[in-house]
């Protein structure tokens, strides 16, 4: 698997926490991996709610990530300003 081949090595790799949660759950469980994590989450039609978004930010959290990255297509300036103050 290419993952393996890239754990171990120290470089940054970038999982979407909705679709790639498998993957993230076998990188946490491995002791020894000098990659460092960074745990996104992808919404291309919208910019949940502000509380959605702090859910999801929270869950990513639990990863344990070297970066949380949200994001969203942001319709309206309020959009950008839901992003920020999470």
């Amino acid at each position: 698997c290419l993952l393996d081949k890239f754990i171990n090595l120290p470089c940054l790799i970038d999982f979407d926490v909705k679709t790639q949660a498998r993957h993230l759950r076998r990188i946490v469980k491995n002791k020894r991996k000098k990659a460092k994590l960074i745990v996104s989450f992808h919404d291309y039609r919208k910019t949940p709610d502000q509380r959605i978004l702090i859910q999801k930010f929270e869950n990513m959290l639990k990863y344990g990530p070297f970066v949380v990255k949200l994001s969203c297509f942001c319709r309206t300036d309020m959009d950008v300003v839901k992003l920020f103050l999470v």
